[in-house]
């Protein structure tokens, strides 16, 4: 059962990985931002990486105490006017959570330029009303760094997506393996992975599909899986490969 929501726990980033007590390691997210930044090209003075904190509210209440950059967002977020303290019942529109928009011809433009992002982009209306969007303009506006030239497609596709793709897939294996030390005290229910074998030449015989069967339960052994059998049918070569690997 997961922790109730608290304005201390929104602070941080479940990383997803147990740490006893039927709790898992958090992270700051503003210790996580400043370390990200830190690390970028026109940056002199790293910061430290980001220091894992069980998932205790006091734990969560003590770091943010002496959290410096968790103090400077609160002091960012304090200057900022009062009338922009939305309801969280009620979603708003980006024109009425960025009111800098102050003259009729400024907001009229920013009006022109947001629907034709959206055409351009084939997005639903709605889009306006998500938190991404929220973010990302509100970011631009109080962004310190020169966000131009964009990023190009090749970079959004490669750099950019290996780098929280790995985040992403370390997530996704640390809660696989959690479920996985679950499944031995509840046996009724079942986990699935499916790791593919990919092409890998013109040979099709038993010894050839034996070899690439033994690579990926390899492979998956050093993702820290327990292998407990393998099948397969009888068609082709397979029956001979899988005999090959019988011990």
């Amino acid at each position: 059962m997961g922790h109730p929501a608290s304005d201390e726990r929104e602070q941080f980033i479940n990383l997803g990985i147990d740490c006893g007590s039927n709790r898992t390691w958090h992270v700051c997210r503003h210790c996580e931002q400043a370390y990200k930044a830190s690390n970028e090209r026109d940056r002199t003075q790293p910061q430290p990486q980001p220091q894992r904190i069980k998932g205790r509210i006091e734990n969560f209440r003590s770091h943010l105490k002496r959290c410096q950059f968790y103090k400077s967002y609160i002091k960012s977020q304090s200057a900022e006017n009062v009338d922009l303290v939305q309801s969280k019942k009620k979603q708003t529109t980006i024109v009425e959570y960025f009111p800098e928009v102050s003259t009729q011809d400024e907001r009229k433009n920013f009006e022109q330029i947001l629907i034709e992002f959206q055409a351009d982009n084939n997005l639903p209306d709605k889009f306006v009303e998500r938190p991404s969007t929220f973010r990302l303009v509100e970011f631009i506006l109080k962004a310190k760094c020169n966000i131009l030239p964009l990023p190009k497609r090749k970079t959004m596709g490669g750099r950019i997506l290996d780098d929280y793709s790995s985040v992403c897939e370390t997530e996704d294996i640390c809660k696989l393996r959690l479920c996985q030390k679950k499944l031995v005290a509840e046996p009724i229910f079942v986990l699935m992975l499916t790791y593919g074998l990919f092409k890998f030449g013109s040979r099709h015989d038993g010894l050839a599909i034996a070899e690439n069967m033994e690579n990926v339960m390899l492979q998956m052994e050093k993702d820290g899986w327990a292998l407990g059998a393998v099948v397969t049918d009888n068609a082709g070569q397979c029956g001979r490969a899988r005999r090959i690997l019988t011990p």
